[in-house]
């Protein structure tokens, strides 16, 4: 069952998140590991991955706070 998974596409639509890609495969297999074989539809991203529009849908999209500098790293003092 994928309602969840359309139940956040559609929350993401409706904030006018972007970008945003969405692909739901009717039929997809079970995991490649033999003891999850009764999990099908749990291996879509076998199918995913293997579509090179993904990579090229990745490549044309920048994250707008990866090109400001990091902040300094400061580390932790001990906690209580």
């Amino acid at each position: 069952d994928v309602s969840a998974s359309d139940q956040m596409h559609g929350a993401l639509v409706a904030a006018k998140a972007s970008p945003l890609r969405y692909v739901r495969y009717d039929h997809a297999p079970p995991p490649p590991m033999s003891e999850f074989s009764d999990l099908v539809g749990h291996g879509a991203y076998e199918l995913i991955f293997r579509d090179a529009s993904l990579y090229a849908w990745l490549l044309r999209h920048r994250c707008g706070r990866c090109d400001r500098p990091p902040r300094e790293w400061h580390p932790l003092g001990p906690t209580s």
